[in-house]
């Protein structure tokens, strides 16, 4: 069954636990000389989640996407880094582990497959879901029950310094994996059977959290609808006929490949890990966009094949692009007993990878790189309440700050990641989602039901839980009967007067190696039910 969640969450690790420092005698990891990208044109792809990446149609570091200092694979070296072997990719070595510098479970070194899951999220927009308790809720779900005991009570895991479980655990965890078909290091990419998996994982619980860092994770997959218990959140269903147009507010209609409004009164939500294709140049979605689209379009070159995203990886700097017309987001609530899912559009990420000999990090644990600042310490007893003091981040946010802020600067400022996404969602869509956390729809958290009545009170119900206000009519042409969003969907830029049918989110994130459950035979993770 589908159930509701948190809902004015997004797509796309807090520490909570009071730990203690680990040792005083490892030296920091040095940044090592890196090499910058070279040049490229604007015809490749991304890959819809499927990899996570950004770059200026080159490719490399800036105006190239990766380039710069090259961040050694490990050791862990922040003052709150645990001391359990199990927390890391080599019992034995512990904190000097590969990838033990981002807390790292797999060593994805030499491998064909590069897997990894997002360790921390932080949201830059829009504003419903920046900062505070929506911080709180979606990065402490990204982390795993592995927490401190309190009181010197044992819970018989291994203490990796995460989630205490007042915000939840494991309820937000996005995978990712990429599949070399001639190996991570191969001199001869295969561009035609290279392909990015993205994803995100089952609920992971106290239960069951050591099998899967040992036997790997799970990507979900569902037909969903929200449930009716205890509430009729099915109420908040919009028909075909009540959707926002396949147009611009002038008629203009959206680019061939664009999936229509998603009417959940249709058809439940098919949700499932996005597969992306590898191109052998990076892009530029100002100029690359409508290409994309139609090579995805279900009648498409790509489309046709299985793929729902495209990705570039240049395996010298570590440097991703992707992108993927549409992709899933799925929150659990505080238990895991619920959980939403809310449709992704045009999802594209750009990240570079902390080395990429050894791509088993995007950021770091406990500290921005550039500054050695720790930001998990014992001043803070080892816990997170802010994301101006994030427990991951650091590392070469080139890339990321590029697509995520609008300007490119590699060094790490506290609250930024390695890894940025930029993405929209439809107004009619979050209409759809309701939070029975939050008691009202998405529509309203996103811009927040404060700005809604102080701004556009006709989008607004008397109890604040809708967006189906007096003035609510998203079919009507002129789009009178739709609130005003901060983005439009038939360009994939701004909002303005003549289209304003979406949100804006805009997230930095970090990752670390972490082990999938993947199928031999046709070399894809496996899915699980939700």
């Amino acid at each position: 069954m589908i159930r509701t969640g948190m809902g004015m969450l997004i797509a796309a690790g807090l520490c909570t636990a009071v730990v203690a420092a680990c040792s005083d005698s490892i030296e920091p990891a040095q940044p090592k000389p890196g090499t910058g990208g070279s040049s490229g044109n604007n015809t490749g792809g991304s890959g819809d989640n499927g990899t996570a990446g950004s770059g200026n149609s080159t490719n490399g570091g800036m105006s190239g996407g990766g380039g710069g200092d090259i961040i050694a694979d490990g050791p862990c070296t922040a003052e709150c880094c645990p001391t359990d072997g199990a927390c890391y990719s080599d019992m034995t070595k512990a904190a000097m582990s590969p990838g033990a510098s981002c807390l790292a479970t797999r060593d994805n070194t030499n491998q064909k497959h590069v897997s990894m899951r997002q360790t921390w999220i932080n949201a830059t927009a829009p504003k419903g879901n920046v900062g505070g308790a929506v911080y709180a809720v979606l990065s402490g779900r990204t982390e795993l029950p592995l927490k401190t005991p309190m009181m010197g009570m044992s819970t018989g895991l291994p203490d990796c310094k995460m989630n205490g479980g007042i915000v939840g655990y494991g309820g937000y965890m996005q995978l990712t994996d990429i599949y070399f078909a001639n190996g991570m290091n191969g001199t001869m990419p295969d561009y035609d059977k290279d392909f990015a998996t993205t994803g995100f994982s089952t609920y992971v619980t106290t239960m069951n959290v050591l099998e899967d860092l040992k036997s790997g994770f799970c990507m979900g997959t569902q037909d969903w609808v929200p449930d009716s218990k205890p509430t009729d959140y099915t109420k908040y269903e919009l028909a075909d006929a009540d959707m926002s147009p396949q147009t611009d507010f002038g008629g203009k209609p959206w680019p061939k490949g664009l999936t229509a409004p998603l009417a959940l009164k249709t058809a439940p939500w098919h949700v499932a890990p996005t597969k992306a294709k590898r191109l052998d140049k990076d892009f530029d979605l100002k100029t690359d966009r409508e290409m994309l689209l139609t090579k995805l379009a279900s009648d498409g070159e790509l489309g046709m094949k299985g793929f729902g995203g495209v990705f570039y990886y240049d395996a010298a700097t570590g440097y991703q692009h992707s992108y993927g017309p549409l992709g899933w987001v799925i929150v659990y609530n505080v238990d895991g007993s619920q959980h939403v899912a809310i449709p992704a559009r045009e999802s594209e990420f750009k990240s570079n990878g902390n080395d990429p000999a050894h791509p088993n990090c995007i950021g770091l644990y406990g500290q921005v790189q550039d500054s050695g600042k720790p930001t998990v310490n014992k001043a803070n007893n080892c816990t997170n309440t802010s994301n101006t003091t994030p427990p991951w981040g650091g590392g070469n946010c080139t890339a990321a700050t590029a697509l995520v802020g609008g300007s490119s600067h590699k060094d790490c400022k506290p609250g930024e990641g390695a890894y940025g996404s930029s993405l929209y969602f439809l107004i009619t869509e979050l209409e759809q989602v309701f939070s029975a956390d939050l008691g009202a729809t998405l529509c309203v958290t996103y811009p927040t039901a404060a700005s809604l009545k102080a701004d556009q009170p006709g989008f607004i119900t008397s109890d604040s839980t809708s967006c189906k206000g007096s003035s609510w009519n998203p079919s009507k042409a002129d789009g009178s009967g739709l609130p005003k969003g901060d983005w439009c969907a038939a360009t994939n830029s701004p909002a303005h007067d003549n289209c304003h049918d979406a949100w804006h989110s805009t997230n930095f994130h970090a990752y670390a190696g972490a082990n999938l459950q993947i199928d031999p035979a046709t070399e894809e993770p496996k899915t699980c039910p939700f």
